[in-house]
């Protein structure tokens, strides 16, 4: 029981570090990405820069993410104004935090399962314990004959 406990409590930290570099992540990604728009509307700027943001934000179909310069508005488009905002963007971080939370959630579930066993296994002994002590006290009183 308390093991379980202990290894919820341990998958709790991890789902704060792993929500913590998810944050981290997702700051890094808009800045990256804030840093791909930009090279579109400047002159200037590298091929290989161009193939660096492009390998990070494009799908491998070829479309973008994002909204690049030129492209029509997402109020347009009906499509989602940035990377960020896609079902496909979901970080290595976010993942594992969900799967630390889940595996914590079952710990828990398994340590209050074991509480409740050992609950009851200790009422029960109570119990028993009574029952054998007022049988003791019972067999010290003489039993007077009635009849």
């Amino acid at each position: 029981m308390t093991i379980n406990f202990s290894r919820a409590n341990a998958s709790r930290n991890h789902v704060a570090r792993y929500t913590a570099f998810a944050s981290q992540e997702v700051i890094l990604d808009a800045t990256v990405f804030l840093d791909f728009v930009d090279p579109q509307v400047q002159p200037g700027v590298t091929a290989g820069e161009l193939e660096l943001y492009e390998k990070r934000f494009f799908r491998p179909t070829g479309k973008s993410h994002g909204r690049p310069a030129g492209t029509p508005s997402p109020e347009q488009s009906r499509g989602p104004s940035n990377p960020l905002e896609t079902e496909e963007y979901v970080s290595r971080s976010v993942n594992l935090s969900r799967a630390y939370d889940n595996l914590a959630e079952g710990y828990s579930k398994e340590a209050g399962d074991a509480n409740l066993q050992s609950d009851n296994y200790i009422l029960l002994t109570v119990l028993f314990s009574i029952v054998l002590l007022l049988e003791g006290i019972s067999s010290k009183f003489r039993n007077q004959a009635i009849g």
